[in-house]
């Protein structure tokens, strides 16, 4: 059987988000700017490791609540603003897409979660596989034998089987157990007292919220069945606000999302600009240096076993987060300033331990070959205790 070109779905504003608040001992930059870098190191791993044959970042318009509002004037009425910083850094998110010529659509009046539901659709009619970029559990009702939600640490890609072993659920039920339980993130109500262990078992019972509905007229006395006969008349607006939406108009032709390499052109100006002299480096893009040959799509089939991860692994946010702070940290040092001696010999050796000992209070670092620690090397330590100097 051919092998099914790979279409990504990266949830923009849910990838946005996990780099903003990626953990803040890796930072040195300004938050927002941090992110930036996370967000960039992010796209550039997911081409690098997962060969796109086409891909799309979805966003939403960051207005009202549009659609759903208008049905459930309540919905996400909890949410908090996005933090000043990173809105005021969002136009850079936009420049970095499109300087890696990254398609990018906006939701208008609908989320980003329908972007992706609708795309998800077309896709498979088109002959993709299609992964989407999130950890949003809403989108599990989206998944098929052709749709998976591809987690970009690891590589592993989770489908139908996953959420039956998870759930016992199928993805079309998925819904229904949204609806029972109700969101409090997006200010979604559901059956008061309904956790997922409830749920899950009232749908494994009876296979969709109408038929839990139905049955629980029939229930003997209980709290549960109060609680369930009360939320009857919301259960169909639940449901409704935790569909995503499949077939919303987008004016965007899936031949305009193929994938055509990075353009050195377009990206390494964008890079310059923001001295992420780090990403320059890895990519191969020094100075004098020729442009390598963009990355063939992977002839490899669709994975749903994850790669090995060593249990002291970090994730790729914050490894990018440590790179982050590494390469901010270099643009910061002074030239040229300063006393830092090498320590080459047992004679210099000594005489640096005599003084160590001396001092109440130092700064140490070490230099190692990587991030990972289960395999990582040790290639120097540094030590100072007086600014401008140091070993």
């Amino acid at each position: 059987m051919a092998r099914r070109p790979k279409l990504y779905l990266i949830d923009g504003h849910s990838q946005i988000f996990r780099a903003y608040y990626a953990p803040a001992s890796f930072r040195n930059r300004s938050q927002a700017l941090g992110a930036v870098y996370i967000f960039t190191r992010m796209l550039v791993k997911l081409i690098e490791k997962g060969k796109p044959d086409a891909i799309v970042c979805a966003l939403d318009s960051r207005g009202t609540g549009g659609v759903r509002a208008e049905l459930f004037p309540e919905y996400k009425a909890n949410r908090d603003p996005m933090p000043e910083d990173l809105a005021a850094a969002m136009p850079i998110f936009l420049d970095v897409l499109d300087s890696m010529k990254v398609q990018r659509i906006e939701g208008g009046e609908y989320e980003a979660d329908d972007v992706i539901g609708t795309l998800s659709k077309q896709g498979e009619a088109a002959g993709y596989e299609v992964r989407i970029v999130s950890r949003d559990k809403d989108l599990k009702q989206l998944l098929s034998d052709h749709v998976s939600l591809y987690d970009i640490d690891d590589g592993f890609c989770y489908g139908p089987d996953e959420l039956e072993v998870d759930l016992g659920l199928k993805p079309e039920t998925f819904i229904d157990y949204l609806a029972l339980m109700g969101d409090t993130v997006d200010n979604i109500p559901g059956a008061k007292g309904v956790g997922p262990k409830t749920a899950q078992k009232l749908l494994n019972e009876h296979g969709t919220i109408e038929a839990v509905i139905a049955a629980a007229a029939e229930m003997k006395k209980s709290k549960l069945k109060e609680n369930l006969l009360a939320f009857a008349e919301q259960a169909p607006i639940s449901k409704e606000l935790a569909t995503v939406i499949c077939d919303m108009p987008l004016g965007f032709e899936l031949d305009d999302a193929k994938w055509q390499g990075l353009d050195r052109d377009s990206f390494l100006p964008k890079l310059k600009e923001l001295s992420f002299t780090s990403l320059i480096r890895d990519l191969g893009w020094g100075e004098g240096e020729d442009a390598p040959t963009p990355a063939k799509p992977s002839e490899s089939r669709p994975s749903r076993e994850p790669a090995a991860k060593g249990p002291s692994q970090r994730s790729l946010f914050e490894s990018a987060a440590v790179d982050e702070k590494r390469e901010a940290t270099r643009a910061e040092l002074p030239k040229g300033r300063g006393d830092y001696q090498l320590i080459n010999s047992k004679k210099a050796f000594d005489s640096f331990l005599k003084e160590l000992k001396k001092q109440k209070r130092i700064s140490f670092d070490t230099e190692t070959t990587g991030v990972e620690a289960l395999n990582a090397e040790l290639v120097g330590m540094s030590f100072s205790w007086k600014a401008g100097s140091g070993f």
